[in-house]
Formats: C-alpha cells, structure tokens, sequence
C-alpha cells in the first residue's frame, strides 16, 4: 500500500514538471512572420535562402516571394544568400512580423583596384604561467606584453609594434599601422609575420624572440560581396603559436579596398 502511494505521488510530481516546463517554454518564445520580395534588375530572384545566423529558414519561389517564420523570444537577423550575388540591405533585424520586405540582389564582381593595410587585430587567445613568466597583470586583467610584431605582405615589410605593447588576452586589441602596404587585387596574398613576447624570469623581464616565420597565404580571388560595410577586406589567421609554446593568439589583417577610376 505503502508502495502504490509512493508510485502515484512520483507520477503527479513528473506530469506537473512536464507541464510547468511546457508553459515556461511556450511563454518565452513566440514566431515571427518574416515575407517579401527579393529583384534582380527588377525581375524576381528564385532560390535564394533566407537564413538566421544557426538556421536555414526557407527560399524565394520563381517569383521571387518568401515566407518564413522564425521561433525566437528575443531581436533575430535574417539575411539572404545565393551563391555568386549580394543583396541590399545585407540583412534585415526583426522584433515582430513584417510582410513587405524588399531585398535587392546584384551579381558579385571581382575587385579591381588596390588593398591597402589599415589595421592589425590581435587578440592572445592562451598565456602560460608556468616556468618563465608570459603574462602581465594590470587591474585584474591579463595581458601578453608584446615588444615587436613583423609583417611581410607580399615582399612588403613592416613593423607593426615596434615597442612594448600590452594585448589584453582573449580581447580583440586594435593596432594602427602608418607604414604603406598597398598591393592590387587579384593576385595571392602572401603575410609572413612573427611576434615577439616579453617574459620574466626572476625580477628581470626578458624578450623573446620568435624563432619562428608564421604564414597567411590567400589564394582566393576577392570579390564585392568580400567587402564590409567600411568597404575593407580581411584575413585571419587563428591558433598561432609560439616557438616555445608558451602563448597562442590569433592576428587579423585589416586592408582597405580601392577602387581602380
């Protein structure tokens, strides 16, 4: 008897768990109403996905027409993608349905002019604290003490850091670049680049030189749709290690495009 009351009591506490779960999901998310058009030089665009960042929502028909609903409790983006085209807007943010959205369509063009060196972003990504010393606190915070970074862009050298730079770890860190590093599009893009570190030893700080040449080679042509809203390109090169392993991080290079008049 004792055991029947037990099993019964198990049975209302799992159903109202299940239901409580159920309302809690329910009321937290909802679905937004997402249809429009998508024109190619005014004539509708079929077979262009519509997707959020994690999800493929639906396409265009032969019209040119969407219609997807997207299950969200919070802002979602959605953005049109079809091999070889961009779009304006690139994307469209939605807090509640919309049905008269208008993408605009053209076809990708290779770029032709010249890619300028604007920016380098590093961000160090691990630090050892073991055995000699990487890492330098300052409020808290972590840092890799960088006394030189060294760029090669296509025969092009440059020196990035010159001096003693603090990169705060697992932050992007933003480094303007003054010296002239312009190539042209549509040939390979070829970055070699080391980064030399400070370290301390006892009460003494140290640099360390890379032994090492890391490598970026882009063989891709660059194409419109390449380009970000500042008109820039950029290529990353992620889980860069030291020599010695005692650091990684990972380095963007930041170009910006020109056009050939």
């Amino acid at each position: 008897m004792k055991k029947s009351v037990i099993g019964f009591l198990l049975i209302i506490m799992l159903t109202c768990c299940c239901f409580l779960s159920a309302c809690i999901f329910d009321g937290n998310t909802s679905t937004i109403n997402a249809s429009g058009k998508i024109y190619l030089d005014s004539a509708p665009l079929e077979d262009v996905m519509l997707k959020t960042s994690t999800t493929v929502l639906g396409q265009s028909n032969e019209n040119g027409e969407f219609d997807v609903d997207i299950k969200s409790n919070k802002s979602v983006v959605v953005y049109p993608e079809k091999p070889g085209y961009e779009f304006t807007p690139k994307f469209i943010e939605l807090t509640q349905d919309k049905n008269d959205i208008i993408f605009v369509a053209e076809k990708v063009k290779e770029l032709d002019g010249l890619l300028s060196l604007a920016q380098v972003i590093i961000t160090p990504t691990s630090i050892s604290s073991f055995g000699d010393n990487y890492s330098f606190n300052q409020d808290g915070q972590t840092y890799l003490k960088i006394n030189k970074f060294a760029l090669d862009i296509n025969g092009i050298k440059i020196d990035a850091i010159n001096s003693n730079y603090l990169a705060l770890k697992n932050k992007s860190n933003l480094i303007s670049v003054s010296d002239d590093a312009t190539i042209e599009t549509g040939i390979n893009v070829f970055i070699k680049f080391s980064l030399d570190a400070c370290f301390v030893m006892g009460n003494t700080e140290y640099v360390y030189a890379e032994e090492k040449i890391s490598v970026l080679e882009v063989k891709e042509k660059q194409y419109t749709n390449n380009l970000n809203s500042k008109n820039q390109i950029e290529y990353t090169a992620v889980g860069i290690n030291s020599s010695n392993n005692k650091y990684t991080y990972n380095v963007t290079f930041v170009f910006d495009y020109y056009k050939n008049i």
